[in-house]
């Protein structure tokens, strides 16, 4: 061995074990799950999960075992606000030249590169094991623990049923010799041929047909209308995209006979778009009466920092942007950061959010009637998360909504995430400030379609004549 390998080798542990201290301490500092009395697994895998994590970059000898140490510590909390994103990847993986998606309750080839291997099942056969072992184990045993550890959710299962004849070096990923799939009646076991391919190669061959990832308005037949919400966090370019396809869906909700609004690819942003979306197609006024009907007896306490004080005071320029200096929701957050400025020189632990905000003056239900008669279908995929999942608290309230497509993803109890990054600068991680209490919609909840959808929800083409075929 060389010098120069020699010390990048024994360079690995102490950066690795730099970078789990970093995790920990934020975390501990910072994230309202270090002294919640109410929800003490997250202690409780802070604590030991650093141990095991500590212990394992003793070993580490390089990128892979780095990220991958990094991964499941973060992945053991099991919390989309919690989550890591790598600055680099590999440039080659070892793949079968199969892609597999969850469709219902089967894991189905998606993807089949006829060049990679003689012997290759046919496509949308059902993986059953390999190597003996149910795919099901494998999921829960060798993916999931290094991704989002929750083997009980279904949406880490469909985002990572990709990943189960595919090496990116990340985890205990086992190189099965042979795997065993059923198609029209029958079992055949195939070999496995593992071979190298380049990232940008793997990416041309087995991305279908995307979610839209513009915001987006159309008539699809008379009086029926698509609108696409891809994000709750647009950016600058996006969004004023955004406010003409709210005000497009506003346009023709009255007279509209079906809407589908369609969040595939949904992770999240700020709740209130999903509000603004619900009054243009009820009114304004039938929301703003459901809504004091309906009180959400919920809130948020976040967690007094300094690190978080300051999050706060930094997004309210962008606020102003996206809502105006007027609205409820920059002084909300404005008073919010005073609040929390407040809280930090008086040593408090928490400060509840919304407490010193003015209530909205109260309207008469029976002066109040919904915009529309419209059929809402609300299209969603294992991506909705966050203020999505907000979105949906309040849509499936509302008169005449049917839920379709995927199952959508599914939050902790702990919210509103500022990015941090590694001291080795290997990647970032996201860290929650807030926790809810006596939020209706419980602990990593997620929502079932009324019409689940059981092929590929990337294939729009597919799910506009499935949608049709639906009768309400």
């Amino acid at each position: 061995m060389s010098p120069v390998s020699a010390f990048a080798q024994s360079a690995w542990p102490v950066l690795v074990e730099t970078d789990i201290k970093h995790i920990y301490s934020t975390a501990r500092d910072n994230h309202p799950g270090f002294i919640d009395d109410e929800n003490s697994y997250f202690k409780q895998w802070l604590e030991i999960g650093y141990v095991q994590a500590i212990e394992a970059a003793k070993s580490a000898q390089s990128l892979d075992d780095a990220l991958t140490i990094t991964q499941r510590y973060i992945a053991g909390f099991a919390d989309g606000h919690f989550g890591f994103g790598a600055q680099y990847q590999p440039r080659y993986l070892t793949w079968t030249g199969l892609n597999i998606e969850l469709f219902g309750d089967d894991y189905r080839v998606s993807f089949v590169d006829e060049k990679h291997s003689e012997h290759m099942p046919s496509a949308l056969a059902k993986l059953i094991s390999c190597d003996g072992v149910p795919v099901q184990t494998i999921m829960d045993n060798d993916l999931l623990p290094y991704r989002f550890n929750a083997p009980n959710l279904r949406f880490p299962k469909v985002r990572f049923a990709s990943k189960l004849l595919l090496n990116d070096g990340i985890g205990k990923q086992t190189q099965f010799s042979a795997c065993q799939f059923e198609h029209q009646g029958k079992v055949e076991t195939i070999p496995l041929s593992w071979q190298p391919i380049s990232q940008n190669r793997y990416n041309q061959l087995t991305q279908n047909q995307t979610p839209p990832k513009q915001f987006a308005f159309e008539m699809v037949a008379p009086k029926q209308y698509w609108a696409s919400f891809p994000s709750f966090s647009p950016n600058d370019k996006q969004l004023s995209t955004l406010r003409t396809t709210i005000q497009e869906l506003a346009e023709v909700s009255s007279a509209a006979e079906r809407i589908i609004i369609d969040v595939r690819g949904n992770g999240g942003g700020n709740s209130e778009w999903g509000v603004e979306i619900a009054k243009a197609l009820y009114g304004e006024s039938f929301i703003e009466s459901h809504l004091q009907q309906n009180p959400d007896n919920s809130y948020a306490l976040w967690r007094v920092s300094s690190a978080n004080t300051e999050y706060l005071k930094q997004i309210l320029p962008q606020l102003e942007i996206e809502f105006g200096k007027d609205s409820a929701m920059y002084a909300d957050f404005s008073t919010l950061a005073e609040d929390m400025s407040d809280a930090l020189q008086k040593n408090q632990r928490f400060v509840k959010q919304g407490s010193s905000t003015p209530q909205n003056q109260t309207i008469s239900p029976s002066l109040v009637n919904t915009k529309t008669q419209a059929h809402i279908v609300f299209l969603t995929d294992s991506r909705c998360s966050s203020a999505c999942l907000d979105f949906a608290d309040l849509l499936l309230k509302l008169p005449n909504v049917k839920h379709v497509g995927q199952e959508t993803g599914a939050d902790t109890v702990y919210m509103d995430v500022r990015v941090v990054e590694l001291p080795s600068r290997l990647g970032m991680y996201s860290l929650a400030q807030k926790v809810y209490r006596g939020r209706p919609r419980q602990h990593n909840e997620s929502y079932v379609p009324t019409y689940n959808f059981s092929g590929d929800i990337e294939d729009t083409k597919q799910l506009k004549t499935w949608i049709n075929s639906l009768v309400f």
